[in-house]
């Protein structure tokens, strides 16, 4: 046994041959877990519609970039020493990894904690909807920050979480539109641009669904409403980035997400450089803090508002479906309009709905259509009719008073002058002795006729 031999035996021993086989189950995991440390992941990225900086649209951001140069008292060459800008740079000189740069350097770019600034560092976001295929790995950005939970209504936050809640742990921030990655000394800038690249197009889809609550038809704007950051220990070089979304270039197609370069800073190079990039970086923090709480203020007013399905004042009529006249005189109390309205059976209505005095307008009558319904009915049915609809008014406080004779009189008087001729001609058929009798007794007024009236009067 050689020394050769030797040094393959303990080769063979440290090395698992089975794991550098190329099976499907490793393959297939390692496809499923793709990240910005692969080559690969830019080019997913850009086939689900999230653009790299150079295809990316790029928007007016001079209202942004004056917003970030806005000047802050605690980043005054007055308040930040010269020592102090030298102790930041030999914290960040002696960082050797990324945590170290997190715990030495981003404390002085970031400022002191604020609980106006809801933050959470190293979060998985595990709860999210896939925003590609679900075939890379969840994000987890160094540092983002969000809203409260209690910020947002339950209705705003339960039909929205699939967008804007990061985590399956409810008390981390929500709607992340604001994230910084950073990377240690031997770290690679570019994979930290895929990385809030990603989580950029994230916080975009968060602000836009927030934005568009309760609208019926989505909208994009185009405006910036999503902010991230990327700093190198290495270099000591601060980025700033902008991010928002874009309808689908195609009916039925994704969104599309871009990402534009904002800012660069060399932290390390001067004090001036320093306090410059610094207050870009905690105004863009403000700026995203500011865009959310309008949106949230706006989506739970939405979610407050109370939703009736029918309009008070638009009242369809049940034959034509038109809108009927407008009501709302009628309820302020138009006192000429009620006194001109009068109801179906021909009386005019007071404001609580009583009859007046004033008497009905009958329509004039049509003297050919009466005749028609009188010889088709009968005389009978005619009067029948007639006399119904004349006892009908009677309900009223003054009825119109009739200047015509009664049918019936009409008739009685009629039947008076038969009954007359009759008798007429039958005394004329009698004897004599018998006519004369007659004779006598209606002298006396005995006849039934007259006493038929008599018993009338009475």
């Amino acid at each position: 046994m050689s020394t050769s031999q030797s040094s393959q035996s303990r080769a063979t021993n440290s090395i698992d041959l089975a794991s550098t086989l190329p099976t499907s189950a490793t393959s297939m995991t390692t496809r499923s877990k793709s990240s910005a440390y692969n080559a690969n992941f830019d080019c997913h990225l850009t086939d689900h519609g999230i653009r790299p900086i150079y295809s990316s649209r790029r928007p007016d951001l001079t209202k942004a970039r004056s917003a970030l140069a806005v000047s802050r008292s605690s980043l005054s060459l007055s308040r930040f020493s010269e020592g102090a800008f030298e102790a930041f740079q030999d914290a960040n000189a002696r960082a050797k990894n990324e945590a170290e740069v997190m715990a030495y350097a981003m404390p002085t770019i970031l400022g002191p904690y604020q609980p106006a600034h809801p933050s959470a560092i190293k979060t998985v976001f595990n709860k999210l909807e896939p925003l590609t295929d679900g075939t890379i790995v969840q994000p987890e950005p160094d540092i983002y920050y969000g809203a409260d939970p209690g910020e947002l209504v339950r209705p705003v936050r339960d039909a929205l979480r699939h967008h804007i809640m990061p985590s399956t742990r409810e008390d981390r921030p929500w709607v992340p539109n604001f994230s910084v990655e950073v990377k240690g000394p031997k770290g690679t800038p570019d994979v930290a641009t895929q990385q809030v690249r990603y989580y950029g197009a994230l916080g975009s889809r968060a602000m836009h669904s927030l934005q568009n609550y309760g609208e019926e038809k989505p909208k994009h704007d185009g405006e910036v409403y999503t902010y991230s950051s990327t700093y190198h220990g290495g270099t000591g070089t601060l980025q700033l980035y902008a991010h928002y979304a874009t309808a689908p270039a195609e009916e039925g197609g994704r969104p599309e997400y871009h990402m534009i370069q904002l800012r660069s800073f060399g932290m390390t190079d001067t004090r001036e450089t320093f306090l410059q990039g610094a207050t870009a970086l905690r105004n863009a923090r403000d700026l995203a803090k500011t865009h959310r709480d309008r949106f949230i203020q706006a989506a739970n007013a939405r979610a407050s508002q109370p939703r009736s399905p029918v309009s008070e004042d638009i009242v369809q009529t049940p034959n034509e479906g038109a809108p009927a006249a407008d009501l709302s005189k009628w309820r302020d109390g138009d006192e000429e309009s009620q006194q001109s309205t009068i109801d179906a059976s021909g009386h005019e209505l007071t404001d609580d709905g009583e009859a007046t005095t004033t008497p009905p307008h009958l329509p004039m009558e049509d003297t050919s259509e009466s005749s028609q319904d009188s010889a088709a009915l009968g005389n009978g049915t005619s009067v029948r009719l007639t006399s119904s609809f004349t006892s009908s008014l009677g309900s009223a406080k003054r009825p119109r008073q009739s200047i015509s004779p009664s049918p019936s009189n009409v008739r009685e008087g009629r039947s008076l002058k038969g009954r007359k001729r009759t008798s007429k001609k039958r005394k004329a058929e009698l004897p004599p002795t018998i006519a004369t009798r007659l004779d006598s007794k209606e002298a006396r007024g005995d006849t039934s006729s007259n006493i038929s009236s008599r018993r009338k009067g009475r």
